[in-house]
């Protein structure tokens, strides 16, 4: 199955070829990078209780060969491996790994793309501070998937402007999953990213075959409502070799953009998201998230809270819920760099704790 994803790939790109008589090749790159200080000063857990200094970031690659055709990558720099409980770490656990690697082609009314890539479900985690969607909707962010998919763009008139996409993958369990620096392995207890996934390692979707898939409706720019937009999503992943069910999801998510005559903009935002067959098991699961970012002069600020409810079938325990509140800040202070500071309290698996951000950030771009 692995060979359907990679002749996708090549026939993407010989589709395209006639294109290439264009002389326009053209390399972008953008990304941000932060070291952070994550500070968690009182849990109800104490071995939660530690000073986690760590890197993260980001860079979006794309080698254009005509305005339409592209080949993108993503590279990413994070922890792929836990702290130590109740132990201090600085730095130790960062990897550099390929989350992105695809052919791309983006025409005006409709799009194609082939290869590793990240399926398009929700908007939350791509709309707030990071800080504000970790281990919430972070986690149905869907990342690093081998397979092909496509949009199409529609703009009723004075209906707004829509797009529509779909794909199919399987989870990369290929040499692309591989990170440098840190490396867990199957054995390691603290890894949270194995660097040699395999098929026997399990997960929903990690089963070497296009039967996951992923479709997704946003719109906005409407003439009644020039700062609304919104998402619908659904997602399928059927189990891995230790899952008991296929897990699929739906997504619901809508805000407004309000742009004010000083320069302000002010953006609420809520998402609502179910899950049958949470997490390949046979709990069903439902998350609201709720946010309000606010952009003015050189400050970013966002204000988030979300909830999620495991329904656990009786012969396995109690029902499950879990929930967040807190706040970033952030300001530009010139030549890409960016300083911020955040706070969360949480209750996950009924511990209550702390969380106490501080960072510095680098963004850049450029094009040759």
């Amino acid at each position: 199955m692995k060979r359907i994803a990679g002749a996708g790939f090549v026939l993407t790109l010989g589709l395209m070829a006639p294109a290439l008589a264009q002389d326009y090749a053209k390399f972008v790159a953008d990304g941000h990078v932060e070291l952070r200080f994550d500070s968690f000063p009182q849990s109800d857990l104490k071995e939660n209780e530690r000073l986690d200094v760590n890197l993260h970031g980001d860079a979006n690659l794309g080698f254009y060969l005509t305005r339409e055709l592209s080949l993108q990558s993503t590279l990413k720099v994070e922890s792929v491996r836990d702290p130590r409980p109740g132990r201090d770490r600085y730095i130790s656990g960062t990897g550099l790994f390929v989350e992105q690697l695809y052919v791309d082609y983006d025409h005006e009314d409709f799009g194609l793309y082939a290869g590793k890539f990240n399926p398009t479900f929700g908007i939350a985690w791509a709309r707030l501070p990071e800080l504000l969607h970790e281990e919430f909707s972070e986690e149905y962010e869907t990342t690093e998937m081998i397979g092909l998919g496509g949009s199409v763009k529609f703009a009723p008139s004075g209906f707004g402007r829509h797009e529509v996409n779909a794909a199919v993958f399987f989870v990369d369990t290929t040499f692309l999953h591989a990170s440098l620096f840190a490396s867990p392995q199957a054995n390691d207890e603290r890894a949270n990213r194995l660097s040699n996934l395999r098929r026997r390692d399990g997960g929903p979707g990690n089963t070497g075959r296009l039967n996951n898939f992923s479709a997704t409706l946003d719109g906005g720019e409407f003439e009644f409502a020039p700062g609304l937009f919104y998402h619908l999503g659904v997602r399928h992943l059927s189990r891995g070799r230790i899952e008991r069910k296929d897990e699929t999801a739906y997504a619901m998510g809508i805000g407004y953009r309000f742009e004010f005559s000083d320069g302000s903009v002010l953006t609420p935002l809520v998402e609502y998201v179910h899950f049958d067959n949470f997490e390949g098991g046979i709990e069903t699961a439902n998350m609201l998230t709720v946010g309000l970012n606010l952009e003015l002069d050189k400050w970013a600020i966002g204000v988030a809270g979300s909830r999620r409810h495991i329904t656990v079938a009786s012969i396995d325990g109690p029902d499950v819920t879990d929930w967040m509140v807190g706040f970033n800040v952030a300001r530009e202070i010139g030549h890409g760099l960016e300083l911020g500071a955040g706070y969360r309290h949480e209750r996950i698996e009924g511990v209550h704790s702390d969380w106490i951000r501080l960072y510095v950030g680098y963004h850049f771009s450029f094009t040759r």
